[in-house]
Formats: C-alpha cells, structure tokens, sequence
C-alpha cells in the first residue's frame, strides 16, 4: 500500500495556503468534485494507465494531410483538444489525460494576453467556464472539414471546473520555465467510455539512447503549408503526431526543458500543451515525459528565447511531479524528489 502511504503523507504534510506550490483557477465551483485522487483511484490508475484495446494501437490513416515530417496519428485516448472561443478568437491547445478527471497541459494555453502575463502578474485568466471547450476522444480536429471524419468519430464534449498553473511560470516572466497547468473536469471520464489516461514519468524515469530517439508529440497545430493554400486556417483536420529526437539545449532554456531536433517535423501553434511521449518507460505503455510549450519559427512566439538552435522545447514533468501530485492525487509509485516550493494564490471566478 506504498500509493496510499504516500498520498496520506502529502496531505498530512501539505504546506498553508500561501506557502503552497500552485495558482489555483475556481471556475464554477458547485460543478466541481473538489478533490484530488483517492490513493484506491491513483491505484487503479496506475493499473490502467496507457492500456489501450489491442485492435487500435498502432492504426494510422494515410488518406489525410502530412505536416511538418509527421503523419496521422492513430487513436490516442489520452489526447485532448482544447478550445477557448470569445468574441474575438478562436484560441486551441493540445493536452494529455493524467486521469479519470485531469488534463496535462501549458500553462501559456490558460492566459488571455500572452504579452502582459509574461510582466510578471496575473492578467485575464480564461476564468469562463462556458468560453471553454474540451474535446476527447476525438481524431478529428476542430477546424476538420472531412465529413467521412466527423462520421467516425465519436467524440466527448467536457468543461473544466478547475484550473491549476504553478505561479512560477508567470513570476519569472515566462523565461524560468513552469508552463505547466493541470484542468480539473466536471466528472470521470471513463475506459468504458474510450478515454484512458497516459502513464506519467517518475522522477526516476530514465531518458536512455532508445527513448531519446523515439520520443512521440502529438496534435492538430498550425501547418504553414496548409496555410499558404489557405486550407481551413492552416490547422489540420485530423490528428498528426511526429517522432522527435532529444538534443541538449541546457545553454539556452530554463532548466525544467527538454528539447528535440528539427530537421523536417516540430510542433507548432496549436500544439501547445500536447504531450511528449516516451515509448518504454512503462511495460511499453503510453507515458507523458514533456508538455509542448513552444517550436522555433512556425509559432507566433510569446516569448523570445534568446538561443542558437532549432528545435521544439517541453516543460519536463519529472521536474513537478510533486506539483501533480499534490494538486490532482496523481502520484507516482516512489516518494517525489525533493522539488522547489513557490507560492499559491487561490482566486473564486465565474
């Protein structure tokens, strides 16, 4: 029962209420369960996490569009789109189920103002539950314009009740890493219902020759060739996901980042939030390693890096699996490493 120790011991143990490790988001608090995973649900999570049917894994279709050296993804239950609509815009990121009832994605993606938030306060959280749209289970894309597509999927329609973002992402003016947040929803969302979680990097999973150079991204992003022709605003309409290899850029990002080579494949806006899966670190089943957080080039970049490379740049969630766990009860099997503390502010929105 190591899970459920661990669990009793980090809420016996939390830290007060300014001390703590996140900024908390409450939208429409009476929809929302309000808790984190039972140590019996993060079992069960555990046990099930990554595990999909058989006859799907490893499908792809070859019939829709390629993009940025990538191809159609075959079903990903664990991948979610994410849409913001105000009167404005239509905004989209990528994200990853971590559970029944969380969704990993950017902190960058929850923002209204990608310029203001990065002067080191808060501004225009996406606090409107109605503006938001989380879609599951789902290989069409929102700007799809197949119809063979829309007639196959069977996609599920959530809101978020929550949103959680670590406040060191915004204090440090979006260059010291922390794009990281977490959408709590308003219920499970179950196996049975074709949604299964990915596993989760430990602290101590290992970044070998093999992953290294079969790490997977996916997503409905930006296309600038789509673009050029004018296609459906340049996204794409079915779900795409590229093998990336990891290159060192510790010179030139914060120290919570991986990053991949270019070469003809990267992520790009829209893709903001996907995740970076790592291939075998769990009895070969599906687990998250990185968060996207931005490409070089294709994206309309909210905050220029200073580097001499190209390439894509996740946010490590090896570094804030204590964040996680604390914030949604998705913990992994070992005590966290000892990880930085920042501070919690709890705002009540509509």
């Amino acid at each position: 029962m190591l899970i459920c120790t661990l669990l009793r011991t980090v809420r016996a143990h939390q830290t007060p209420l300014l001390e703590m490790e996140l900024f908390v988001l409450l939208v429409f608090v009476t929809m929302s369960q309000g808790s984190p995973l039972t140590c019996e649900e993060n079992k069960d999570r555990l046990s099930r996490c990554g595990v999909l049917q058989s006859h799907s894994e490893g499908e792809t279709d070859s019939s829709q569009f390629k993009i940025l050296g990538g191809r159609n993804s075959g079903p990903r239950p664990y991948a979610v789109q994410l849409i913001y609509e105000n009167d404005v815009i239509v905004d989209q990121c990528g994200g990853t189920m971590i559970s029944s009832r969380h969704v990993l994605t950017a902190a960058h993606c929850v923002h209204e103002d990608r310029k203001k938030f990065c002067n080191g306060t808060l501004y225009a959280p996406r606090n409107n539950a109605t503006r938001w749209t989380v879609v599951l289970k789902s290989r069409c894309g929102h700007y799809n314009i197949d119809p063979s597509c829309e007639e196959k999927d069977q996609k599920i329609f959530a809101k978020p009740t929550k949103i959680f973002v670590n406040r060191r992402f915004y204090k440090g003016h979006c260059k010291k890493g922390g794009d990281i947040a977490i959408l709590e929803l308003d219920r499970d969302y179950l196996p049975q219902e074709g949604v299964v979680p990915a596993c989760l990097a430990s602290d101590y999973t290992e970044l070998n020759e093999y992953n290294t150079q079969n790490l997977t991204v996916f997503g409905w992003g930006f296309d600038p060739e789509l673009n050029s022709f004018k296609t459906h605003g340049g996204f794409h309409s079915y779900l795409q996901e590229v093998n990336l290899k990891l290159q060192n850029c510790s010179r030139y990002v914060a120290r919570d980042a991986l990053c991949t080579e270019e070469i003809d494949n990267n992520v790009c806006k829209g893709d903001s939030g996907g995740g970076l899966i790592i291939p075998s670190a769990n009895e070969n089943r599906p687990t998250v390693i990185g968060i996207t957080s931005y490409g070089s080039e294709c994206i309309d970049m909210w905050v220029k890096f200073k580097k001499k490379f190209d390439g894509g740049v996740f946010t490590d969630v090896r570094k804030y699996n204590k964040f996680i766990c604390d914030t949604t009860g998705v913990c992994p099997t070992t005590t966290p490493k000892k990880q930085r503390k920042t501070v919690l502010d709890e705002i009540t929105l509509f």
